[in-house]
Formats: structure tokens, sequence, C-alpha cells
């Protein structure tokens, strides 16, 4: 609603804040904590890695992370604040997932685009593929 044409007529109310978490807890997007009334809004990482591949699906297997989450923050859900750095929750996701071995990250000095992850560059996100046992 924030971003929409009708953005001007748009305010947050506690029953607004209450209802919308509800809703985006359910996907995994935002986290409720017990007896609080505190809301994290950090993707799960089945959520994230979900939304990636299909991303990159969608740009024909581009590995450029800043275009997945472009097509993702346009389509599906925010990824940028609007001074258009990555959502802290976001952050926190990539990089507890690429400390698990789900993701892989790189940059290359001549990456027409890249992004801060916390304190470094990164242009390439590359997802691992699942082992079968």
């Amino acid at each position: 609603m924030e971003r929409g044409p009708l953005r001007d007529l748009f305010a947050w109310t506690g029953e607004k804040v209450t209802f919308w978490s509800h809703l985006y807890a359910y996907p995994g997007l935002v986290r409720r904590l017990e007896r609080s009334a505190e809301l994290l809004v950090l993707p799960q990482p089945a959520l994230l890695l979900a939304t990636l591949t299909w991303a990159q699906q969608r740009l024909n297997g581009t590995t450029h992370l800043a275009a997945a989450l472009r097509l993702i923050d346009q389509t599906l859900y925010a990824c940028f604040t609007s001074h258009g750095q990555l959502q802290r929750g976001l952050t926190q996701t990539l990089s507890a997932m690429e400390r698990l071995g789900q993701l892989r990250f790189s940059h290359h000095a001549d990456a027409a685009q890249s992004l801060m992850l916390g304190e470094r560059r990164v242009s390439e996100v590359v997802m691992a593929i699942a082992k079968s046992s």
C-alpha cells in the first residue's frame, strides 16, 4: 500500500499492523515473537530460496543478485528500503543462508550492479545444489 498509487491515503494503525503481520507470518516474511507485540521482518530461508529460484528462472538463469531481488521487490515482496538499501532482515537471512552453505556470493569488480550485503559488496549469487541421500 505504501508504494501504490493510493499511498497518500494509507496510514499504519495498530490494527493494520496486526492484520498484515498475521498474513505475512504465514508465508514466512514476518516472525511474530511469542508473548510480545514485537515483529521481526525476517524472511525465512525456504521462502527466500524459492523466490530467488523463481526470479532467476524469469531472468533467464542470471546469477545477478540485484536483478533477482529487484524482480522479487517489484512482484512479490519488498526487499529494499525507501533509501534503496537491502532490508535488514533480508540481509540477515541471506548471510545466514551463506553460512549454512545454501547460497554462495561473489563480487566482480566490473559488475554493472552490486549490492552491499552487510559490510561487503556482492554481485552474484549461486544456490547450492541439494545432495540426495
